[in-house]
């Protein structure tokens, strides 16, 4: 009944169509992914630490977002339909390939962003859920995401939360070639924190609520204390994988990546 997300979406009558394909992977690009959840087995690929450089993209202990992978993971592709927890909008097939590009301390550099791009385009990616940013633009990163747009990769971006602080669209989400997310709450109205602005391709869901509380998105989470759990959480971060799912789910269905983007703005509600 938490799931408020995936109602306003519709996923439950794309279920009827199309619950995932395994053939289509979605890197995630972030904190890293708990491998061990029980909600997220069989849905993870061997992904990769650029950030220290090597193969264990568990959670950082030390990283105050510790959980915030995971948490995006499982909107895109929690399994459901196996009394376990939450489901994703993706819910049976579509692969997480977890790319960590944030250092064990927290945050990410420009370099391990442009990293974690290159590696997930490297393996296989054809969407990259991208739920961070920064509100400075970089060239070095654009290039790149160029390169990705160029290889037919869909690239789905959060805003970013600042909007309190005035801050317009953040990057990446803000390049032209990414689908730049904002985040809905309940009532589907644009969140008291979501930045917006003429770069926004799309809003989801975001939730707009106290943590934990049924206003806000529910998802799988790990940390270091309570390790494989669920969580609410708020956050344009939120609202991306919702986006990315959905990519995802029309790849399922067979529809071509050149006309996905126009698939998700002709199905978005004005």
């Amino acid at each position: 009944n938490l799931l408020w997300g995936m109602r306003m979406i519709n996923a439950p009558q794309a279920w009827d169509r199309e619950r995932g394909s395994a053939a289509v992977i979605v890197a995630v690009n972030d904190t890293g992914v708990s491998m061990t959840h029980p909600d997220l087995q069989g849905r993870l690929l061997q992904g990769r630490d650029v950030a220290d450089g090597d193969n264990d993209v568990t959670p950082s202990p030390t990283d105050p977002a510790a959980g915030h992978g995971t948490h995006v993971s499982g909107t895109i592709a929690a399994q459901g339909n196996n009394s376990e927890g939450v489901v994703g909008v993706c819910w049976d097939g579509v692969k997480i390939l977890p790319v960590k590009i944030f250092m064990n301390a927290g945050g990410a550099t420009t370099a391990t962003a442009v990293d974690g791009l290159d590696w997930a385009m490297r393996n296989g990616a054809q969407v990259v859920n991208m739920s961070y940013g920064s509100h400075m633009y970089d060239a070095f990163e654009h290039s790149k995401i160029k390169e990705l747009h160029a290889a037919g990769i869909i690239l789905v971006g959060a805003a970013g939360n600042e909007r309190q602080l005035g801050l317009g669209v953040g990057y990446p989400a803000a390049h032209e070639e990414c689908i730049a997310v904002s985040a809905l709450n309940t009532n589907e109205d644009l969140t008291i924190y979501s930045c917006f602005g003429p770069e926004i391709d799309i809003a989801a869901p975001g939730g707009e609520d106290v943590e934990n509380g049924p206003g806000s998105i529910w998802s799988t989470y790990y940390d270091s204390t309570v390790r494989d759990s669920y969580r609410g959480w708020v956050g344009t971060s939120m609202a991306a994988p919702h986006v990315s799912g959905a990519a995802a789910l029309l790849l399922s269905a067979g529809i071509p990546a050149s006309r996905v983007e126009t698939r998700l703005y002709e199905g978005a509600r004005v």
